[in-house]
């Protein structure tokens, strides 16, 4: 018997014996909420039975916490399912040019997953949570998608179907397979106090995960019975979905021409070997934002140039040559440019670049960092970006797919990782009503792996608490105690956690 029957047996075992402890008007009540359960379930057999198992191991679990059995039905009404399991979808969903890119250039060692995880002031319960997503699913039809290959380009396709949790495991954001029957793009998972969403690049960026994690936090924390009210800062998990939240922005936008957007210089790489495993180790650095602003401050400059400047001195004092330059990647929300509703993926990235040679004085660098990081943020360069992105694959529009991932994926090494030494992605300030806020003790965000470079690195702010996050795939410490120096230079309070070394 696998593990999912056992868990199932298991859990109908419980629920008989918790009907069994109702009185007989109550058990009436019961029986008639799933009956109502089961005309709304329009699921393959081992969905239904698995999701009708959701129900009744949160009634359990209401039961054994002394929630009322008036206010479990409740908390469980089934108007918060919508239509989602009762109907099929016909959604399917042509990628844009930058999510081709995830799709071509992925291998076992380059996987475009990030992760957004949130923690809470309590110990995570699996079976609310399970439920959170069940309500909350429904909301953001785009990403219950799974990635296929087409003729000639992968797409989303819609799942009819329930998407499971899963308990978190020793490595983050693990390859998300794509074109496998059944495979999801997005993953929810849970870890003590810790709840994450891992999703494909391809599908949505930063600011759609960040909207999605929200939406759950919300449908998890009043399933636990907390009185949050509705929010302009939020998407309600019962709201209507509006089709501007899953438009291929980069359609709308002015084409260029060119290729002016790319630039194919190598960048120099970290020394220290490559771990088999990766990410080998990450490390969160949580630092109240308060006294990083100060800091930035101090230099004048803003938090993605302070940052950047921070990586930039970083990495020299983890590089063994003394010559070439070192390369910062900057993702773009595009969405600060041109405005937009979008949740699927509209971001771009720009690269800021200089000498190793030059890389001393902190505040005359950072000074310059943040010149070169107005200049490149721009309308007519992001644009010139995008048209580079788009003049590439439309070359190959005709070509099938069997025969154009060899010559995308050689595209990519030569386009990809080698002309960048690491990366910073700022997500930015996190706004939560504050009934919700109170809730969540931190948050903090993730990057993936890529083929060739050594660290990932990723900011993200709520509660007064920011968490820049670095990706390691080397031992060689260099890189991270560089960054902590400097922030503890300019007398900034860091906590520091992080996963022991996994990697060979």
């Amino acid at each position: 018997m696998s593990k999912s029957k056992k868990e199932i047996k298991k859990g109908a075992l419980k629920f008989s014996t918790y009907r069994a402890s109702l009185d007989e008007e109550t058990q009436k009540r019961l029986d008639a909420f799933f009956r109502k359960l089961d005309e709304r379930l329009y699921l393959p057999r081992a969905d239904r039975k698995k999701l009708r198992n959701d129900f009744q191991r949160a009634f359990v679990y209401y039961f054994e916490h002394n929630i009322p059995f008036y206010r479990a039905i409740e908390l469980l009404d089934l108007s918060n399912l919508g239509g989602f399991y009762s109907r099929e979808s016909n959604l399917w969903l042509p990628l844009d040019d930058v999510a081709k890119s995830y799709t071509q250039f992925v291998n076992r060692s380059s996987m475009s997953v990030f992760r957004l995880a949130a923690y809470m002031n309590e110990r995570v319960s699996p079976e609310l949570l399970q439920m959170a997503l069940n309500f909350t699913i429904k909301r953001f039809p785009y990403f219950a998608m799974s990635i296929k290959k087409g003729f000639f380009w992968h797409y989303l396709d819609s799942i009819h179907g329930r998407f499971p949790i899963e308990k978190e495991g020793p490595v983050p954001c693990q390859r998300i397979y794509l074109s496998v029957s059944g495979s999801k793009a997005f993953r929810v998972l849970f870890y003590e106090k810790r709840i994450s969403v891992e999703f494909f690049h391809g599908m949505t960026d930063g600011t759609g995960g960040k909207e999605f994690l929200k939406s759950l936090l919300l449908s998890y924390l009043r399933l636990e019975g907390k009185d949050i009210k509705e929010s302009p800062l939020i998407m309600e998990p019962n709201s209507l979905v509006s089709t501007d939240e899953y438009r291929n922005e980069f359609k709308s936008l002015k084409r260029h021409s060119g290729t002016a957007g790319y630039l194919n210089k190598k960048a120099l790489q970290l020394s220290g070997n490559l771990t088999i495993e990766k990410p080998s180790r990450v490390f969160h650095f949580k630092m109240p934002t308060s006294e990083l602003k100060a800091a930035c401050e101090k230099y004048g400059v803003n938090v993605t140039s302070y940052i950047s400047t921070i990586l930039f001195f970083a990495s020299k004092a983890s590089i063994d040559e003394i010559e070439g330059d070192v390369s910062v990647t900057i993702p773009v929300n595009m969405r600060n440019l041109f405005p937009s509703k979008t949740l699927r993926n509209f971001s771009l990235f720009t690269s800021l670049r200089e000498d190793i040679r030059n890389i001393d004085n902190f505040p005359e660098f950072a000074l310059k960092i943040q010149e070169q990081l107005k200049d490149k943020i721009q309308k007519e360069k992001m644009l010139d970006m995008m048209a580079a992105t788009g003049s590439m694959f439309s070359k190959m529009k005709l070509i099938p797919l069997p025969l154009k991932q060899p010559v995308t994926k050689l595209l990519g090494k030569l386009l990809g990782d080698r002309i960048f030494t690491t990366s910073l992605s700022n997500l930015g300030v996190v706004e939560l009503p504050e009934d919700m806020a109170k809730e969540i003790v931190s948050m903090d965000f993730v990057l993936g792996t890529t083929t060739i470079n050594r660290t990932q690195n990723s900011l993200i702010s709520v509660n007064g608490i920011t968490t820049l996050s670095i990706s390691k795939y080397t031992k060689d410490p260099s890189f991270e105690e560089k960054v902590y120096a400097l922030l503890r230079n300019d007398d900034i309070t860091i906590e520091v956690e992080g996963s022991e070394p996994y990697g060979r």
